[in-house]
């Protein structure tokens, strides 16, 4: 899967027309590999708890039913993220309860980082966080703008198009 060719960067009202047009994409597929693998990893505490609660109950289903809700909740976040990249702005939305659009406009945009996580370097995807210059606050921030799970080989075209203006 590639990414179509990203447009220019331009504010004109013909460009800012044809952004509203511009179709939202989705992360590559093989992040539905990744995605459950990242939530059960993230949850292992949730999953041991409920194995050693499934055990001493006689119930062994309880871990096997956790880490199943845990797979439909990675796959879901793939379904529910998607991103668009338009003359004017880079646009993400992402989340199943508590829907989130995240927009930065192209000329705000500082750095480009690709971080390549084993599971990623396995499927041949990379994850890209583009960057404000800004300080959002300490610890893990909410509103970060990652697409995480694009494939490797559109990566350095997207990070030269971003930072091209600057």
């Amino acid at each position: 899967m590639s990414i179509d060719p990203v447009p220019p960067e331009s504010e004109s009202p013909a460009a800012l027309a044809a952004e509203a047009e511009q179709p939202w994409l989705r992360l590559d597929p093989r992040m539905l590999l990744v995605h459950p693998v990242q939530e059960i990893l993230r949850l292992l505490p949730v999953l041991a708890v409920s194995v050693v609660v499934g055990s001493s109950s006689g119930n062994h289903g309880w871990g096997l039913a956790v880490a199943g809700l845990l797979v439909v909740i990675g796959v879901l976040r793939w379904f529910t993220t998607t991103y668009r990249i338009g003359p004017a702005h880079v646009e993400l939305r992402r989340g199943l309860l508590q829907r989130q659009v995240l927009s930065i406009p192209r000329s705000r945009i500082r750095s480009v980082d690709v971080d390549r996580r084993v599971m990623h370097r396995l499927l041949g995807l990379a994850s890209v966080r583009i960057g404000t210059g800004q300080a959002t606050g300490g610890g893990r921030d909410r509103n970060r703008f990652e697409l995480d799970g694009l494939a490797i080989g559109a990566v350095p075209a997207l990070r030269e198009s971003l930072l091209s203006a600057h």
